[in-house]
């Protein structure tokens, strides 16, 4: 670490460098040093960059108290579903980029939600912070390396956007990105959604409900076999149930309910109807397939929340672990944006 300050402290003497805007950043044991070296010299830092390499939890904490912190600073950190931390896949432990998210944004202040984005294989977490803003990336189809634009990302979503002014504070020359606007998040059994990076109050709780194919007989005198025990069906289709006078709130329809029939009208002013135990939805005088019939539950009428999402809004809907996510763009959702998800719905 005073190698590293000693060659910082070096170029500043020996070239014209703005010190409110010095970055570190490293992959893999550079992730390791580059957080290392902002906990002890952030104060020279406008933000540090982290990739691959998180910190054993035990260097960060004892108890619950940070170690070792210099102060806050504007923190880029990227990692990969399957990248192996303390030999075991990241999927396997996640508690431990947990704990390095939870190290920097308590120190900087990171007390709000974060904004969402999802994108194809990049899930995207933005933190504003009181004191200083974190960015987070996981990759879903990454191991124990850093992609091509790694750099260039950390650049772009935050280190162009930050300085540490005259008094030691980091300050923002341009806001953080926004995350994906008007994306409608859900978890099973909760009572609030997500929409448009505000959590909102549901009037009843979201569920989910599974369709699995037929189980496979074989056909007496046919020589046929059965399958293997737990092979006899197959996971066809999730389903999640959301009370109908939720697409008011999730996507500005209108809708008139008596908790056995809906009528709506679409934000684009389509009109539909849905009907309780009914398989299909009418949508301007035609049928259409939802895949699971509408239901009333407690007196309320509830619908299968995706075909709305695709049908009538053209939205792509991404799901893993109870966790539903309707946004712009198609995405594979990851272990640790979940568990961030089910932090928020909780």
């Amino acid at each position: 670490m005073l190698f590293i300050d000693t060659l910082i402290e070096l170029m500043k003497g020996k070239y014209t460098i703005d010190s409110g805007r010095i970055f570190i950043q490293g992959m893999s044991m550079g992730d390791l040093i580059s957080t290392q070296y902002g906990r002890i010299f952030g104060h020279k830092l406008a933000g540090i960059g982290m990739t691959s390499g998180p910190t054993a939890p035990s260097k960060l904490f004892d108890g619950e108290k940070l170690l070792y912190n210099d102060g806050p600073v504007a923190v880029w950190q990227s990692r990969g579903t399957f990248d192996t931390l303390v030999t075991e896949p990241g999927h396997r432990r996640t508690d431990i980029n947990t704990a390095n998210r939870r190290f920097w944004t308590e120190l900087n202040g990171c007390t709000e939600f974060p904004r969402l984005k999802l994108a194809f294989n990049e899930n995207w977490v933005y933190y504003t912070g009181e004191k200083a803003p974190l960015i987070y990336k996981d990759n879903s189809n990454s191991g124990h390396n850093q992609s091509v634009d790694d750099a260039e990302c950390a650049w772009d979503s935050l280190f162009s956007r930050v300085r540490r002014d005259e008094n030691g504070k980091i300050t923002t020359l341009e806001d953080i990105p926004e995350g994906d606007r008007n994306a409608v998040v859900l978890l099973s059994g909760s009572s609030f959604a997500y929409v448009d990076n505000k959590k909102i109050q549901v009037t009843a709780s979201v569920f989910i409900e599974t369709d699995y194919s037929m189980p496979f007989v074989p056909r007496p005198g046919s020589g046929e076999t059965a399958p293997e025990p737990g092979l006899e069906a197959v996971v066809m289709d999730t389903y999640t149930y959301v009370p109908v006078s939720f697409l008011e709130t999730a996507f500005g329809a209108k809708v008139r309910s008596d908790s056995r029939t809906a009528y709506v009208t679409a934000a684009d002013g389509r009109q539909l109807c849905f009907a309780e135990k009914n398989l299909g939805a009418m949508m301007e005088g035609r049928v259409y397939d939802m895949g699971r019939e509408a239901k009333t539950v407690d007196d309320v009428l509830f619908i299968p929340v995706e075909w709305y999402a695709r049908w009538v809004e053209g939205k792509y809907v991404s799901k893993k672990d109870s966790v539903v996510y309707i946004g712009p763009c198609p995405g594979t959702l990851t272990n640790d944006m979940v568990n961030i998800i089910k932090e928020i719905l909780s």
